[in-house]
């Protein structure tokens, strides 16, 4: 083995997720790397083109922590992407623990960015407090709050929480847009109305 390897360990491997997307950008580079593939369905797994995998648990799992450190020390991991948000709070939040198990090191953000990306209202905020061009964002927590939304077309989608745009709609008029938040509203999501920019 060349003493430029890196060996790189992408949790969610399976089907079209983050963990898929970041192995393709993987195998497209001209670093010289190893990479080992997990997720937690072995059918997940046969989709994936590596020929390193394994099974983890799910990221609620007690024991997730560990097993994602045994398998890391396993194949002696140099480090870590996270191809599932579960799997990246879960690491993020039990970074210390990880770190006293292995010594691969996760390719992660702090808790507090991490926090702040996770609430699509707060992040459009921030961003366009220093200065990026954002697409206006209204957040609805209750029906009263459809009163301030004053554009259409839009993008309502849950705040938090809507990984593989799921209860993600396109808008076109305020009928659609009163009963769909009132359905998405219903099930306690918040949400975020955001223009509608077409490519």
């Amino acid at each position: 083995m060349k003493s430029d390897l890196i060996t790189v360990l992408v949790t969610a491997i399976g089907g079209f997720s983050h963990g898929s997307s970041i192995v393709k950008a993987l195998l497209e580079s001209s670093l010289n790397l190893k990479i080992i593939g997990t997720d937690m369905s072995p059918r997940m797994l046969e989709t994936s083109p590596l020929d390193l995998k394994e099974i983890l648990p799910r990221a609620d799992a007690s024991e997730f922590i560990s097993e994602l450190a045994r398998v890391a020390q396993k194949h002696e991991v140099d480090c870590i992407f996270t191809g599932s948000e579960p799997e990246l709070i879960r690491l993020c939040e039990n970074l210390d623990e990880f770190r006293k198990q292995s010594e691969a090191r996760p390719i992660i953000n702090n808790p507090a960015t991490i926090k702040l990306c996770k609430n699509k209202y707060l992040c459009m905020k921030k961003l366009g407090e220093l200065g990026f061009s954002v697409p206006q964002t209204t957040l609805i927590c209750k029906i009263e709050d459809l009163e301030k939304v004053q554009l259409l077309p839009l993008v309502l989608k849950p705040n938090e929480d809507s990984g593989a745009s799921a209860n993600v709609f396109l808008i076109q008029e305020q009928k659609e847009l009163e009963c769909i938040a009132t359905y998405l509203l219903g099930k306690g999501l918040s949400l975020v109305a955001q223009a509608y920019l077409p490519f």
